[in-house]
């Protein structure tokens, strides 16, 4: 009778273990948030260099269709200390509710972003991503997300 109670343990214990473990995310599966930066691959780049090219590259995901994606950006004087950014130059600024039978839930821009010539050592630039999103039937409310990343010049 032990026998067959512990087999059975053991067994249910193994097959707990296995569905909890498949029902786990990894970053593999996909994007979780709804707005990712594919690049740059992490949210604070160091080192670049006055002039040059920056790839850049964001996919918004939503469950409901996108009105408006747009990145701005900043570019910090180094030892200034500011406490509210504003964010006054545009990188993109994309509308996609103009066609209604074509409204969709996902947008990837893909580009790039030229460090100025002039930027000294240990100036940030930073960027403001922001995604508006509405018309859901479920649910009316316009949702909007928000996401920043920067880049630091050597």
């Amino acid at each position: 009778m032990r026998k067959i109670f512990l087999t059975a343990f053991v067994s249910l214990s193994v097959l707990a273990f296995f569905l909890i473990h498949s029902c786990s995310k990894s970053i593999d599966d996909g994007s979780t948030q709804p707005i990712t930066v594919i690049k740059p691959d992490s949210l604070i780049v160091t080192y670049v260099t006055a002039g040059s090219v920056q790839p850049i590259s964001i996919q918004f995901v939503t469950d409901r269709p996108i009105i408006w994606a747009k990145c701005m950006y900043e570019i910090d004087t180094p030892g200034a200390v500011v406490s509210n950014y504003t964010y006054p130059d545009t990188l993109f600024y994309k509308i996609l509710d103009t066609i209604p039978s074509q409204l969709n839930n996902k947008y990837t821009y893909t580009g790039s972003y030229t460090v100025p010539d002039s930027a000294r050592s240990l100036t940030s630039i930073r960027f403001d991503v922001k995604l508006k999103a509405a018309l859901n039937p479920s649910s009316p409310d316009t949702v909007y997300y928000d996401k920043q990343f920067k880049m630091v010049v050597r």
